[in-house]
């Protein structure tokens, strides 16, 4: 958690644990918290963006997703969580979009393998 200071570390590490616990509406909480102190902090909205998939709220999950993208437009990491959320939402042809997107920036064996996932699920054999 580099990104966010070390007086906000222990917050951080309070909201992953509700989230690994099940806690999702006081994980969400906690990352609107810190938030509101690192706006700027494309970690925090990729795990808020998280939280708010497992909470089925898909919209507000999105709009965090690319607010993260936003943030930190050469982060391959955003990209690939947006690209992962919309593959989850059933958003393929968007999703396809956002994941060719972090593989101009990285060769990352995860991005390429969700990808390869979601054009089988599409039928394209040929991308």
């Amino acid at each position: 958690m580099a990104e966010v200071s070390d007086s906000h570390r222990a917050a951080f590490e309070r909201a992953v644990a509700q989230h690994d616990a099940g806690a999702l509406l006081e994980a969400a909480a906690g990352w609107r918290a810190l938030l509101e102190i690192h706006p700027d902090q494309a970690v925090l909205w990729q795990r808020l963006g998280v939280t708010l998939r497992d909470l089925g709220e898909y919209e507000l999950c999105e709009q965090a997703m690319r607010r993260a993208v936003a943030v930190a437009p050469d982060d391959a990491t955003a990209y690939h969580d947006l690209a992962g959320s919309l593959h989850r939402f059933g958003r393929w042809d968007e999703a396809a979009a956002a994941y060719r997107n972090p593989l101009a920036r990285s060769a990352g064996q995860a991005i390429r393998k969700d990808f390869g996932q979601l054009l089988v699920g599409m039928g394209d054999f040929e991308a």
